[in-house]
């Protein structure tokens, strides 16, 4: 039984103040917009090292510090959050694999 899940990384930035729940109310709602239009890629999300014009969560943070709803400040934190998550993330997924490969490999002998 896998034990993944994927930790809200807003809920940070709501507890120390970078955000407000409202604020992340509007981010998980233009991030259900773009899923239904299929502007967001499957899982696993994109590196936000990628080209910022070909990378659709850094697009729709623009869209949310263009109408105002965050600051660009506010922008950069949860793109950082969103970073540490998804590194935290594929490190358990890698520890894991690396858990159940050895498992494996020692019934294997």
């Amino acid at each position: 039984m896998s034990s993944n899940t994927f930790k809200n990384p807003l809920e940070g930035l709501i507890e120390v103040g970078t955000i407000t729940e409202e604020q992340e109310a509007a981010v998980k709602s233009a991030f259900d917009a773009a899923k239904k239009s299929h502007m967001m890629p499957p899982s696993p999300p994109p590196q936000f090292n990628q080209d910022e014009d070909s990378n659709p969560i850094a697009k729709i943070l623009d869209c949310l510090v263009t109408d105002g709803t965050i600051t660009e400040e506010q922008q950069s934190a949860i793109k950082g959050a969103f970073e540490s998550a998804i590194k935290a993330y594929e490190t358990q997924l890698f520890s894991e694999d690396s858990m159940f490969l050895s498992s494996f490999d020692s019934g294997l002998k």
